[in-house]
């Protein structure tokens, strides 16, 4: 029966539930009692039931009837009890019939449990319960069928079973108070009693193995108590339920926690809590608008009132008043009044003409008389160049002064042109030098210093690259300089180099030069012309005799070289020039050539002698040399900085050359002891740190905390196809953006630097970020894939010959074609092209002397030039805004323009071509002669191309495909067919091809109805 699972317990349930509602068993005792007879449960009631209804007789009678059983009749003499008793009888004699039925199936099925009506139905179900358990338990263990004989049928067996069964209940008594107390230590430990014994033994096992995690595992429990007192245990369920790794726990709380801060807090705050990024950037872009304006408007104001000054010379004037006095001398032929005498004369008018006089403090002295002129403001520039009894003049003429200079630049000095020469420095120590000339070093900065309010000017424009400054910075103004990072790390002819002579001999005892290294740098000079022709270029030297001989050098490679002449000429803004330490403070140029000169003699003897840089004070003739460039300086030297013995040495200068030399070798990382570098990552706030993971998932290789000095950009994306360019900066709303002390040095000044140097910026607004992550992450990658086209584009752009390209600064690498046709031949057949028109010069002022609104002249240039590029569209507008490139700002505007004032009225293509809507009438223009304006390969529309190409091809017989380039280019205005040039027309030229516009037969283009 357990085998085949017949355990019919709920017929048993149910026989018994019915004996025992009716109370059939209190019904017959009753009777029995009463009626005192032979009745037993087999009698049938339901003929007694009869006979009683139909004789109708009261209890009394019936008992009477029955026995006569007089003496019962107040106890029993109810008809009605009588009649329901007597139905619970009936009801037995029911239920008896039914056992009968199943007599046999249910004694085979419960053997000796069952005895017929008499049947203890309780000790029957309890029997069934436990066999109901037992078939569970072997079903749960999968236990074999002879195990269910043995303990079922096997008496022995069930004789060893029972006997375990009591020994075990003895010790189950004897560790029941372990039990409980092992239980007790558990939350659910309940649980335990509805463990098999083998499950509650491996979970044992388990503890003991992990009791090293006992103390972890009452901590956690102890503090998911804490937990849910603190009514966290919603959080902590879902926690268990969603299996977060235990490194996020904390962070997903803090999370939720200050949104729901963030929620009740910013109430509070309007400003924060009203702020929008888009708003904030609109907001800025018109404050830096009307702050250039108004510098506009300074200037302006400063005319007026200069041109209010001047006298009507139209006027009838005295004989002897000034006018009259300057009309006389104008006029002279002969006999002209000295300037001296004139400025006495007429200083009134003088001052009137020029209110403003810039000359040196002897030219003061001498041509202006005290008594007669008196200024507002007297300014000295370079002034630690000045002797303080040279400046007392300038000085007394003027109601204020202020005296502008560097404390750690040259002093006055007069080095060269004393009596002494390189050979009075020509030992192999610093005690030679005894005679100080400290007094003619005193400058009338170092008197000012002491008794005028000192203002330092920190900001630092010059360096394009800020590895140019970096060694100044650090070595002689202890870091208080602010550099801007340059958006180019590193690449060639940029930064501070070292060229090594290894053949460079310092001739001690003859000419004091170098005669190698001068070569060498005249080399380097002819290098630089013909790679960078637009670069000014300056050599300094640390010697006259090595001055004159690199300008030996050069004059002999002039000669075998006179096609270079053209870049020696004076007459530039910032011309060639040849200069020594002495005299080079003040000049600047994109490129330095620093000859060191000194180096070991024909006998290999290094003498620690350095000219003026060995003299008191040298560090400053070093700091001016090494700080004139703003691209590029070369440091040429013979030496090696080990060459230099720093303990045969006391001067400062001498040792600073040997670390410059060390730090133009090895780079940025010279400095390491002295600047803070971030080679970890570093951020200033974790919302950088969000910004800075974002980038990161996405792939891209991102650097934070970009500079060596106390400004740096939070974070910038390498450009992965540029090596050592920076394609965009990013910056957050953190340390470094609030460090600023004003508006205008925040959001303009510091802004516009970083654009001069190269930089596209970004800025990520932390509230933005904050509210709508998603969003904010999608503008980012945005800002950072364009800013990744446009530094391919401006890199992509270098075949334009012209103005476009006369910034750039790398070597041009051209592809020539062999030229099959006869370009004249072709010209004269004429395609008809249009010269190319440019809104130039841009009508910025309207016909009442207002300035025009930028999106009208806007609309002025795409109507003219359409369909014009995005970039060159920005080029064009950019002076109107005051700037001299297209700038992010001026980016930005354009965009504002294009959404608000022109939305609708024109369209931008994928390849960024901006036209009227609904313009289609594409025609080809061509350079006009007189306009030097040439638009790069980029900048011509694909239609455009294609047009010109038809056309030359329709009026050409038999053209190839790399003449129809080489033609087509010369069209637009290309000496030469670069890369990037062959590339546009040869897509443009495939894409024709598969539109059918042009075929190819024999290798030469027809248009498709020629054929």
């Amino acid at each position: 029966m357990i085998i085949q699972g017949q355990l019919p317990i709920s017929d048993i349930i149910q026989f018994n539930t019915r004996y025992s509602q009716f109370n059939i068993e209190s019904a017959f005792e009753q009777l029995v009692s009463i009626l005192k007879c032979d009745f037993n449960k087999t009698t049938q009631w339901n003929d007694v039931r009869l006979y009683v209804e139909a004789t109708n007789i009261t209890a009394a009678e019936f008992i009477s009837e029955y026995k006569g059983l007089m003496n019962m009749r107040k106890e029993y003499c109810n008809y009605d009890s009588v009649i329901s008793d007597l139905d619970l009888l009936i009801s037995l004699n029911v239920l008896e019939k039914e056992l009968a039925i199943q007599k046999d199936t249910i004694c085979n099925l419960y053997k000796v449990y069952y005895n017929g009506i008499d049947t203890d139905w309780n000790k029957l179900i309890e029997a069934l319960k436990y066999a109901v358990e037992l078939r569970d338990l072997i079903a749960l263990y999968n236990l074999p069928e002879s195990f269910i004989e043995g303990v079922c049928g096997n008496n022995r067996t069930i004789s060893y079973c029972n006997d375990e069964s009591l020994i075990m209940s003895k010790r189950k008594s004897g560790l029941q108070n372990s039990i409980e107390w092992f239980v007790s230590l558990f939350n659910n430990g309940k649980d335990f009693y509805r463990c098999n014994i083998l499950d509650l033994a491996n979970r044992m096992s388990l503890c003991k193995d992990k009791k090293h995690l006992l103390e972890e595992w009452v901590d956690y429990c102890s503090n998911r108590e804490k937990c849910s007192n603190a009514e966290l245990g919603e959080y902590v369920n879902k926690i268990e339920e969603l299996d977060i790794d235990s490194n996020y726990i904390v962070d997903a709380y803090l999370k939720r926690f200050y949104h729901l801060w963030l929620d009740a807090v910013l109430p509070n705050f309007p400003a924060v809590q009203n702020f929008r990024g888009r708003v904030q950037t609109q907001t800025i872009n018109e404050f830096c608008e009307l702050d250039k304006g108004q510098f506009k408007i300074a200037q302006a104001r400063v005319r007026e009132r200069a041109l209010s000054r001047i006298p009507d010379f139209n006027s009838i004037n005295g004989a002897r008043d000034e006018i009259a006095i300057l009309k006389r001398e104008l006029n002279k032929q002969r006999r002209l009044m000295p300037l001296r005498k004139l400025f006495m004369a007429i200083p009134n008018l003088v001052t009137s003409l020029r209110p403003c006089f810039m000359m040196s403090p002897l030219s003061v002295s001498v041509f202006l008389e005290a008594q007669s002129y008196d200024f507002d403001l007297v300014i000295f520039d370079e002034a630690s160049q000045v002797h303080t009894e040279d400046a007392i003049g300038a000085i007394m003429r003027g109601k204020q002064v202020i005296i502008v200079g560097d404390t750690k630049q040259l002093p006055p000095t007069s080095f060269f042109s004393a009596s002494l020469n390189d050979e009075d420095f020509d030992v192999d120590s610093d005690e030679a030098i005894e005679d100080s000339d400290a007094g003619a070093y005193e400058s009338v900065l170092d008197e000012a210093v002491a008794v005028l309010p000192e203002r330092s000017l920190r900001w630092h424009y010059r360096s394009r690259h800020e590895h140019l400054i970096a060694f100044s910075n650090i070595k002689i103004y202890n870091s208080q300089l602010i550099t801007f990072p340059s958006s180019t790390e590193s690449a060639p002819d940029c930064g501070v180099e070292y060229i090594y002579v290894k053949d460079g001999v310092y001739d001690r005892g003859g000419k004091k030069n170098n005669i190698a290294e001068a070569r060498k740098v005249a080399d380097l000079i002819f290098e630089h012309f013909k790679k960078y022709p637009n670069r000014s270029l300056g050599v300094v030297t640390f010697s006259e005799a090595q001055q004159n001989a690199v300008d030996a050098a050069i004059r002999q490679k002039r000669l075998q070289n006179p096609s270079f002449d053209k870049f020696f000429i004076e007459d530039k803004e910032e011309p060639f020039f040849i200069k020594n330490l002495e005299n080079v403070q003040g000049d600047e140029r994109d490129t330095i050539i620093f000859s060191i000169g000194y180096a070991k003699d024909s006998k290999g003897i290094m003498y620690m002698n350095f000219g003026p840089l060995s003299r008191e004070g040298g560090y400053r003739r070093l700091n001016v040399a090494i700080t004139r460039a703003k691209h590029n300086i070369k440091l040429v030297g013979s030496i090696v900085p080990t060459d230099i013995d720093l303990d045969k040495v006391s001067s400062d200068g001498v040792k600073m050359l040997r670390s410059y030399i060390d730090f133009a070798q090895q780079g940025i990382i010279a400095l390491e002891k002295e600047i803070t570098f971030n080679y970890d990552v570093e951020f200033d706030s974790p919302f950088e740190e969000a910004v800075y993971d974002f980038l990161q998932s996405k792939g891209y290789n991102v650097v934070t905390q970009v500079g060596c000095s106390g400004f740096r950009i939070d974070m910038a994306v390498q450009h992965p196809a540029q090596s050592g360019k920076f394609a965009i900066g990013i910056e957050c709303d953190g340390a470094t953006y609030h460090s600023s002390r004003t508006a205008r040095e925040r959001d303009r000044l510091r802004h516009t630097v970083l654009e001069d140097m190269g930089w596209t910026i970004y800025r990520v607004w932390s509230t933005d970020w904050i509210k709508d992550q998603k969003t904010e992450e999608e503008k980012l990658i945005n800002a950072v894939e364009k800013a990744l086209g446009r530094t391919f584009l401006e890199s992509g752009n270098s075949d334009v010959l012209d103005d476009v390209n006369s910034d750039a600064d790398t070597a041009i690498p051209i592809i020539e074609f062999e030229e099959k046709v006869d370009l004249s031949e072709v010209r004269d057949k004429g395609y008809g092209f249009n010269l190319y028109e440019r809104a130039y010069p841009l009508n910025i002022i309207d016909e009442n002397g207002n300035a025009r609104e930028g999106y009208n002249i806007v609309w002025d240039i795409i109507s003219l030039e359409q369909p014009i590029h995005f970039e060159e569209l920005c080029r064009r507008i950019a002076p109107a805004y005051g700037r001299q490139k297209a700038t992010s700002v001026v980016r930005n505007e354009l965009k504002h323009i294009f959404s608000y004032y022109l939305r609708g009225m024109i369209t931008e293509d994928k390849n960024e071509f901006v036209r009227i809507k609904d313009f289609v009438d594409v025609k080809v223009r061509v350079p006009n002669p007189d306009d030097d304006y040439l638009r790069p390969i980029t900048y011509i529309c694909d239609e455009e191309l294609a047009l010109a190409m038809k056309t030359i091809a329709l009026h050409s017989f038999g053209i190839t495909p790399d003449d129809l380039f080489i033609v087509t280019a010369r069209e637009f205005g290309f000496k030469r067919t670069g890369e990037n040039i062959i590339y546009s027309l040869r897509k443009v030229y495939q894409y024709m091809l598969e539109k059918n516009e042009v075929i190819e037969v024999d290798g030469k283009v027809c248009v498709e109805h020629q054929s």
